[in-house]
């Protein structure tokens, strides 16, 4: 199992918007730079899956999103615990 086309897209977004920009740890920026490399690869580790799925989280909680990105956060969260179970 790993994120569809469209998965990739939708977390590519939300983990470059959030944690990749210009006003986060540069330290964080690279680590979520790297990850996104390897989401592109299709080769994340266990730790990858957890960074991601603590990122959404951390989305979800604390930025008000509208009823759709919302929904998109949830499903994401929902695949990645997926993964981490296999």
């Amino acid at each position: 199992m790993y994120y569809t086309e469209y998965e990739t897209v939708i977390l590519d977004g939300f983990l470059s918007e959030f944690f990749v920009n210009g006003s986060v740890n540069p330290q964080v920026s690279d680590h979520f730079r790297s990850i996104l490399g390897r989401i592109s690869q299709k080769i994340l580790s266990a730790s990858d899956l957890r960074n991601i799925c603590e990122a959404l989280e951390l989305i979800l909680q604390n930025v008000q999103l509208n009823h759709e990105s919302y929904r998109e956060v949830l499903g994401l969260i929902a695949k990645t615990r997926q993964m981490m179970q296999r």
